[in-house]
């Protein structure tokens, strides 16, 4: 139950839902037992803490856990929330050869992005197509949400380059955390996840036909999609939505 819950924190947190995220573990006190559990409930509640910029709450976590597996990536993530850019990194080149699950090695590559920012964005870049590369068997998107941070305008770049449906699909789930350009709030509010990645793949060469394979849709359902997109940006054609989509940053 426990472990269930915490999955559903960071599923409403990755949502936007921050105080369901933190009441949905508050319900979850009560059902611990073990040591184990308790230790996996304050990690996840000091991680969130962590990214709502909470850092005396996360630090009094923080004391109540062991230094382990569960806390590795935590005291990076505190690094990098400090300015303390060398310490993550070293703390991630030893934290790599231990990374057992997929996730972490997706946050792995993601924080060492972030570390190098910006002093190496080569090297952040390199990162970036490591962890996408890790995550697309399987096609990860919360942890992209939770850990992507400044990366987002390389996976802006990796996504206007190429015909990538996986990079489509993350750039889609980061909409909401992103709005940073005049327009793009009032545009990306507007248009639904769905949308959100019908409009990238308009970008590419492929035909109706093909992108409605790709998003396991029929073409009549692309096209509804299609006529509501080019309503919501006041267009009436695949290459003004992209020319006006990329004046407002929406790619």
């Amino acid at each position: 139950t426990v472990l269930g819950s915490i999955e559903l924190a960071l599923t409403h947190y990755a949502r936007g839902r921050a105080t369901a995220a933190f009441e949905v573990l508050a319900d979850a006190r009560p059902e611990v037992h073990g040591d184990y559990v308790g230790q996996r409930l304050r990690a996840a509640e000091a991680g969130l803490r962590l990214r709502e910029g909470d850092l005396d709450t996360y630090q009094a976590l923080r004391q109540q856990l062991p230094d382990s597996r569960l806390t590795a990536l935590l005291d990076v993530r505190a690094a990098l929330a400090t300015g303390r850019r060398g310490e993550a990194l070293a703390q991630l080149a030893a934290h790599e050869r231990a990374a057992r699950t997929v996730r972490d090695r997706i946050s792995v590559q993601l924080l060492r992005g972030r570390a190098l920012l910006p002093g190496d964005p080569a090297g952040a870049r390199e990162a970036l197509r490591s962890a996408i590369d890790i995550g697309r068997r399987e096609r990860f998107v919360q942890v992209f949400v939770e850990d992507l941070g400044p990366l987002h305008d390389l996976l802006r770049e990796l996504s206007c380059r190429g015909d990538d449906p996986y990079v489509y699909a993350l750039m889609a789930a980061m909409a909401q955390w992103h709005d940073d350009a005049p327009g793009r709030a009032r545009v990306s509010e507007s248009l639904s996840a769905r949308e959100q990645v019908v409009l990238r793949y308009l970008t590419t060469n492929l035909s109706n036909k093909r992108i409605a394979a790709e998003l396991h849709m029929s073409v009549n359902t692309l096209k509804t999609h299609l006529k509501s997109v080019y309503r919501k940006l006041g267009v009436g054609s695949r290459e003004d939505a992209v020319a006006h989509a990329r004046h407002l940053r929406l790619l």
